[in-house]
């Protein structure tokens, strides 16, 4: 078969979209992760505990779950969650350390409900300071965040 040069060009360009179109249904099928409004809470004093929140997004069309956290600040860091059981509140750890995000779906990372817990800090966190943060994700692998800290008034040092 012999192709001439405007024929050459159309099968150039149709192979080039079909290239971007299994290009984009790939990415469809993927996850696309997003931390929004990171921040840790004050702590009274070092050695002592602290936790830190955020909006975990995810854009894109494929589920992932925060699997792991790592911190400079703390000797350990994981996800917790409160909850209430008989008027109590209590905190502890995710099953598994498996927070899971759904595609098109977010989780906040809020006092009261699931946040970071930093165990064991090395410094007393200060309001303005700068924290760093490695977030581990199952598909998404791992996301470096800065959490600046923040005083927040009228409520307890917990979760």
């Amino acid at each position: 078969m012999n192709f001439t040069m405007p024929h050459k060009l159309l099968s150039i360009a149709l192979l080039m979209l079909l290239l971007v179109v299994m290009l984009v249904a790939c990415g469809a099928k993927s996850p696309s992760i997003e931390i929004q409004e990171p921040w840790a809470r004050q702590s009274p004093m070092a050695e002592g505990n602290g936790a830190v929140y955020m909006i975990i997004k995810n854009t894109g069309g494929a589920d992932d779950a925060l699997v792991g956290v790592e911190s400079s600040v703390s000797k350990v860091a994981e996800i917790h969650e409160t909850t209430m059981e008989n008027d109590v509140m209590k905190m502890r750890p995710v099953e598994g350390q498996r927070l899971a995000v759904p595609a098109g779906g977010q989780v906040e990372l809020k006092p009261g409900g699931y946040h970071i817990m930093l165990m064991g800090l090395k410094k007393q966190l200060q309001p303005g300071d700068k924290i760093e943060l490695v977030l581990k994700f199952e598909k998404s692998g791992e996301k470096k965040i800065e959490a600046e800290v923040r005083k927040v008034e009228g409520m307890n040092m917990g979760g």
